[in-house]
């Protein structure tokens, strides 16, 4: 028995130290480069520009289609037990278009304007947590606010969108601090 337990703790002792021998050989995980961390808000503030829209105008539909991959997906805003409803770039500029459209929003205009995001990136994939106000061009008068969360992939030199998913709030789901401070 005392030679069972000896080899027990022997054998615990060498997986100890294995694990640890492992984990020093680990490469430390990397900041993103400031270059790449700007190129990717640069696309991120590419595409807030691109929705705002002056009274009577419209949306820069040219550029926020250069802006996605091939298949993006964007998953309209749902409230807490609704089925979520992802649909392709098309679905969404026809929705988008008919809500700049509308009487209150053609008139009106609208601008977005990024109140703070939080980027992170791993090798050609980023996710972005960019926290938003959209408000009447001429008046200041804000329309909505919320959070909009974005896959980006690293395509052929450029950062484009993959996912788009907006939670607008609401007295019951106030924008969190976190993402209000820079």
């Amino acid at each position: 028995m005392k030679l069972h337990r000896t080899l027990l703790l022997a054998l615990i002792s060498a997986l100890a130290a294995l694990m640890s021998s492992c984990a020093a050989l680990a490469p430390a995980p990397q900041a993103p480069n400031q270059r790449e961390l700007r190129a990717i808000e640069a696309s991120i503030e590419a595409l807030y520009r691109a929705f705002c829209f002056d009274p009577g105008g419209e949306p820069d539909w040219a550029a926020m289609r250069e802006l996605f991959v091939d298949g993006a997906a964007f998953v309209a805003p749902f409230r807490p037990g609704e089925t979520p409803r992802a649909v392709g770039v098309e679905p969404f500029f026809a929705d988008f278009r008919a809500f700049a459209a509308s009487d209150s929003v053609r008139d009106t205009g609208l601008h977005e304007l990024i109140l703070c995001s939080r980027v992170e990136l791993y090798g050609v994939i980023a996710h972005a947590f960019v926290a938003f106000e959209g408000f009447e061009p001429r008046t200041g008068k804000l329309r909505t606010r919320g959070l909009d969360s974005i896959q980006l992939l690293l395509d052929r030199g450029r950062w484009r969108v993959a996912s788009f998913t907006t939670q607008y709030a609401s007295s019951d789901a106030p924008l969190p601090e976190r993402f209000l401070v820079e």
